[in-house]
């Protein structure tokens, strides 16, 4: 709420529930003081950015997505490894570098999240978060897909230059870029389970039959979270990785690597790579999200699985559409 609806809602509160238990001459003194008791702290609007800020923003985003995708891709092969965690830093320090209309918008988008209790309420703040703040999303787009089309079009040149005939080199591209897709999925997954077992309060991992078991033959507490969480990334990333691997020969990844059948026009490409990116990756990040949860329940009985999956595959659409339709076009 702004400050100004906090206000007026203080002010109804008082009307309609206090008031009426106050004597009529006491009336005046009581509002003074319940006004007085339950001040609002006046919460400062972030100030409007200048071009520069803008454009620092944006870049940042970019950069932040393009490295949790190698972040992704190293916590496949190895769950929480330091690596990984560097890339981590890297990109909360570039997070704290952006402005603070950015921030905020970033922290709203993650709170009504948090607070929404169904699939549309999610869906609703992904709605906002992207009308809202429609460089931020689109900086976050373009950071997604540079490291598959980096991979795709670095390999189909690299086969090429290497006497590889044409069709060939177009193989080999598609097949980086399913592979690539594929690791990233999985290791979203395997990470985003490895954190949520790693941030498990003691009390409750140790209501796991194998923890507590691990733990009363002498093991560190620390030392079985760890293998824990490792099994829980291990277990969440198999159906995202072979989601991605499979979608990968679709969409954008077949445009950049030149086996997608050119498009009778720009309008006709646009909706076909736009519709059919924004499908993949719906999937993509809806079952990523979904299989993240699933794998840590296992050590956490409070998580939901369904949660935040309607919000990831959303916000998953939105992000394949607009390269999809950009690149579909120019196909």
């Amino acid at each position: 709420l702004s400050n100004a609806e906090k206000e007026s809602a203080r002010r109804q509160y008082f009307e309609q529930v206090v008031a009426p238990r106050v004597p009529q001459d006491d009336l005046r003194i009581a509002r003074d003081q319940f006004l007085s008791q339950t001040a609002i702290p006046i919460q400062k609007e972030p100030e409007s950015r200048h071009i520069g800020a803008v454009l620092n923003d944006t870049v940042i985003s970019i950069a932040n997505a393009a490295a949790n995708g190698i972040k992704s891709a190293a916590d496949f092969i190895s769950p929480g490894n330091d690596f990984s965690k560097a890339v981590d830093e890297f990109v909360k320090h570039g997070e704290e570098s952006q402005s603070d209309i950015v921030k905020a918008g970033r922290d709203k988008f993650q709170k009504e999240l948090q607070s929404a209790q169904t699939a549309g309420e999610e869906i609703s703040a992904v709605g906002k978060y992207v009308a809202q703040n429609p460089l931020q999303a689109a900086g976050q787009a373009a950071g997604t897909i540079a490291g598959p089309g980096l991979g795709i079009k670095a390999s189909t040149k690299t086969a090429q230059l290497l006497g590889a005939a044409e069709k060939v080199a177009e193989r080999i591209g598609l097949g980086t870029g399913m592979v690539t897709n594929a690791a990233m999925s999985g290791g979203d997954a395997a990470g985003s389970a490895y954190d949520m077992v790693m941030q498990t309060p003691d009390d409750i991992l140790m209501q796991n039959d194998f923890v507590r078991q691990e733990v009363e033959k002498g093991r560190s507490l620390e030392d079985v979270k760890k293998e824990a969480a490792t099994t829980a990334a291990r277990r969440a990333s198999a159906v995202p990785a072979l989601i991605g691997g499979a979608t990968g020969a679709f969409g954008i990844e077949s445009v950049l690597a030149g086996t997608a059948k050119p498009a009778s026009g720009r309008l006709v490409g646009a909706l076909q790579t736009g519709l059919s990116e924004a499908l993949q990756e719906a999937v993509e990040e809806g079952a990523t999200e979904y299989s993240a949860n699933v794998a840590a329940k296992e050590y956490d009985p409070r998580i939901d699985p369904t949660k935040g999956v309607a919000g990831a595959a959303a916000f998953g659409a939105v992000l394949g559409a607009g390269p999809g339709a950009v690149i579909g076009a120019l196909n």
